[in-house]
């Protein structure tokens, strides 16, 4: 499934894909990293119907910018994506995560997940 790099900071390094992508640069995606990346909305849209789906079916709405022209901004929390979105991820990945967000990447995949989703 495909998405589209819709950041107002323009090009994204994505450790998730393990690359950096372009501003409006459309990528090839698993469910699973779409699952993860869409609730982002301000940095993702879908750009096909297998990935409006996944939208859909976690409720992400396109981003629409406040009144004041004042959107999210560079350090801004995101929030993480569900304890069931995660639990289909690897220990390696979930640990990658964790290291994103400045978390301890020990413990068992449940002890991850709960951690990672505490911090959303």
């Amino acid at each position: 499934m495909k998405i589209r790099n819709v950041s107002p900071l323009g090009d994204l390094d994505v450790p998730l894909l393990r690359r950096d992508v372009e501003a409006g640069e459309v990528v090839d995606v698993t469910a699973a990293q779409a699952e993860m990346l869409l609730p982002q909305n301000v940095n993702w849209e879908p750009a096909d119907d297998d990935a409006e789906g996944i939208a859909a079916s976690l409720g992400v709405e396109p981003y629409e910018p406040p009144a004041d022209g004042v959107g999210p901004q560079p350090g801004d929390p995101v929030p993480s994506p569900p304890a069931e979105i995660l639990a289909e991820l690897t220990v390696a990945q979930l640990r990658e995560q964790a290291r994103e967000q400045g978390l301890p990447t020990s413990g068992t995949k449940d002890e991850l997940v709960d951690r990672l989703t505490e911090k959303g």
